[in-house]
Protein backbone atom coordinates (compact mmCIF):
# COMPACT_ATOMS: atom_id res chain seq x y z
CA UNK A 1 0.00 0.00 0.00
CA UNK A 2 1.58 3.52 -1.09
CA UNK A 3 2.18 5.86 1.90
CA UNK A 4 -0.73 8.27 2.30
CA UNK A 5 -0.45 12.15 3.23
CA UNK A 6 -3.30 13.21 5.33
CA UNK A 7 -1.71 17.16 4.36
CA UNK A 8 -1.85 16.19 0.85
CA UNK A 9 -5.37 14.20 1.26
CA UNK A 10 -6.79 17.49 2.27
CA UNK A 11 -5.28 19.65 0.24
CA UNK A 12 -7.08 17.63 -2.64
CA UNK A 13 -10.14 17.58 -0.75
CA UNK A 14 -9.87 21.32 -0.89
CA UNK A 15 -9.36 21.64 -4.45
CA UNK A 16 -12.20 19.62 -5.41
CA UNK A 17 -14.58 21.79 -3.32
CA UNK A 18 -12.69 24.68 -4.98
CA UNK A 19 -11.93 26.41 -2.20
CA UNK A 20 -9.71 29.47 -2.00
CA UNK A 21 -9.37 30.36 0.99
CA UNK A 22 -9.55 28.04 4.11
CA UNK A 23 -9.02 28.44 8.46
CA UNK A 24 -6.67 25.97 10.06
CA UNK A 25 -7.42 24.62 13.49
CA UNK A 26 -5.76 22.19 15.40
CA UNK A 27 -2.53 22.10 18.21
CA UNK A 28 -0.50 25.08 18.48
CA UNK A 29 2.50 22.94 15.99
CA UNK A 30 -0.55 22.34 13.08
CA UNK A 31 -1.69 25.94 13.26
CA UNK A 32 2.27 27.31 13.02
CA UNK A 33 3.36 24.63 11.08
CA UNK A 34 3.89 24.79 6.97
CA UNK A 35 3.16 21.94 6.10
CA UNK A 36 -0.56 22.65 5.51
CA UNK A 37 0.36 26.12 4.23
CA UNK A 38 2.87 25.07 1.82
CA UNK A 39 0.73 22.36 0.35
CA UNK A 40 -2.38 23.96 0.01
CA UNK A 41 0.07 27.33 -1.55
CA UNK A 42 1.10 24.79 -4.72
CA UNK A 43 -2.92 23.98 -5.35
CA UNK A 44 -3.11 28.12 -5.01
CA UNK A 45 -5.18 27.82 -1.84
CA UNK A 46 -4.45 30.36 0.78
CA UNK A 47 -4.31 29.17 4.40
CA UNK A 48 -5.88 31.74 6.92
CA UNK A 49 -4.86 30.85 10.71
CA UNK A 50 -6.35 32.04 13.35
CA UNK A 51 -5.29 35.16 15.33
CA UNK A 52 -2.56 34.41 18.17
CA UNK A 53 -4.63 34.92 21.01
CA UNK A 54 -7.51 32.11 19.22
CA UNK A 55 -4.34 29.95 18.56
CA UNK A 56 -3.96 29.84 22.12
CA UNK A 57 -6.92 29.36 23.14
CA UNK A 58 -7.73 26.93 20.45
CA UNK A 59 -4.53 24.96 21.80
CA UNK A 60 -5.46 25.38 25.02
CA UNK A 61 -8.83 23.98 25.03
CA UNK A 62 -7.44 20.89 22.79
CA UNK A 63 -5.12 19.84 24.89
CA UNK A 64 -6.56 20.47 27.87
CA UNK A 65 -10.56 18.98 27.32
CA UNK A 66 -10.86 17.49 23.70
CA UNK A 67 -7.74 15.01 24.04
CA UNK A 68 -9.25 14.19 27.61
CA UNK A 69 -13.12 13.84 26.13
CA UNK A 70 -13.83 16.81 27.72
CA UNK A 71 -16.63 18.45 24.88
CA UNK A 72 -18.28 21.58 26.53
CA UNK A 73 -20.81 23.82 25.01
CA UNK A 74 -18.80 26.99 26.11
CA UNK A 75 -15.66 25.63 24.56
CA UNK A 76 -18.21 24.60 20.99
CA UNK A 77 -19.26 28.06 21.03
CA UNK A 78 -15.51 29.74 21.51
CA UNK A 79 -14.67 27.82 18.41
CA UNK A 80 -17.90 28.65 16.54
CA UNK A 81 -16.90 32.43 17.73
CA UNK A 82 -13.88 32.30 15.79
CA UNK A 83 -14.82 30.57 12.93
CA UNK A 84 -17.43 33.27 12.14
CA UNK A 85 -14.57 35.83 12.99
CA UNK A 86 -12.89 33.78 10.11
CA UNK A 87 -15.40 33.90 7.69
CA UNK A 88 -16.57 37.58 8.44
CA UNK A 89 -12.68 39.17 8.17
CA UNK A 90 -10.82 36.85 6.89
CA UNK A 91 -13.42 35.40 4.16
CA UNK A 92 -12.56 31.67 4.48
CA UNK A 93 -14.76 29.61 2.41
CA UNK A 94 -13.82 26.78 4.44
CA UNK A 95 -12.33 25.79 7.62
CA UNK A 96 -9.35 22.64 8.07
CA UNK A 97 -10.08 21.02 11.11
CA UNK A 98 -6.33 19.68 11.67
CA UNK A 99 -7.08 17.40 14.94
CA UNK A 100 -8.97 14.15 15.16
CA UNK A 101 -10.70 15.45 18.16
CA UNK A 102 -11.97 18.85 16.72
CA UNK A 103 -14.68 17.37 14.82
CA UNK A 104 -16.26 15.60 17.68
CA UNK A 105 -17.30 19.06 19.14
CA UNK A 106 -17.95 20.56 16.03
CA UNK A 107 -20.28 18.14 14.80
CA UNK A 108 -23.72 19.06 13.89
CA UNK A 109 -23.04 22.53 13.01
CA UNK A 110 -24.65 22.99 9.69
CA UNK A 111 -26.89 25.29 10.80
CA UNK A 112 -24.45 27.77 11.86
CA UNK A 113 -23.41 28.66 7.93
CA UNK A 114 -20.06 27.50 8.12
CA UNK A 115 -19.23 27.36 4.57
CA UNK A 116 -17.32 23.89 4.55
CA UNK A 117 -15.74 21.49 7.09
CA UNK A 118 -12.56 19.30 6.18
CA UNK A 119 -11.49 16.67 7.72
CA UNK A 120 -8.16 15.12 7.22
CA UNK A 121 -9.00 11.93 9.17
CA UNK A 122 -11.81 11.56 7.36
CA UNK A 123 -10.41 12.37 3.88
CA UNK A 124 -7.60 9.92 5.06
CA UNK A 125 -9.74 6.98 5.56
CA UNK A 126 -11.81 7.34 2.49
CA UNK A 127 -8.84 7.69 0.10
CA UNK A 128 -6.82 4.35 2.46
CA UNK A 129 -10.73 2.60 1.89
CA UNK A 130 -10.11 3.33 -1.80
CA UNK A 131 -7.37 1.85 -2.11
CA UNK A 132 -8.15 -1.34 0.15
CA UNK A 133 -11.33 -1.91 -2.18
CA UNK A 134 -9.06 -1.58 -5.35
CA UNK A 135 -6.62 -4.04 -4.12
CA UNK A 136 -8.23 -6.60 -1.66
CA UNK A 137 -6.16 -8.76 0.82
CA UNK A 138 -7.33 -11.49 -1.13
CA UNK A 139 -5.07 -10.84 -3.59
CA UNK A 140 -1.85 -11.05 -1.58
CA UNK A 141 -0.18 -13.77 -1.28
CA UNK A 142 0.37 -16.08 1.86
CA UNK A 143 3.38 -17.82 2.08
CA UNK A 144 3.84 -20.59 3.97
CA UNK A 145 6.24 -19.50 6.53
CA UNK A 146 2.73 -17.49 7.46
CA UNK A 147 4.09 -13.92 6.65
CA UNK A 148 2.47 -12.45 3.65
CA UNK A 149 3.41 -10.48 0.17
CA UNK A 150 1.99 -8.58 -2.52
CA UNK A 151 0.99 -10.14 -5.54
CA UNK A 152 3.59 -10.02 -7.87
CA UNK A 153 2.06 -7.23 -10.31
CA UNK A 154 2.88 -5.15 -6.71
CA UNK A 155 6.13 -3.67 -6.13
CA UNK A 156 5.44 -3.37 -2.56
CA UNK A 157 7.77 -5.23 -0.31
CA UNK A 158 7.57 -8.10 1.84
CA UNK A 159 5.72 -7.76 4.92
Amino acid sequence: MPLISIVEVTCQAAEKQGLKRVGLFGTRFTMQGRFYSDALGKAGITTVLPAPDEQTYIHGKYMGELVNGIFLPDTREGLLSIVRRLMLEERIDGLILGGTELPLIMRNTEDQEIPFWIRPGSMLSLRSQGYCEHRPHNDWVHRTDGKVRPPPDDPGVTI
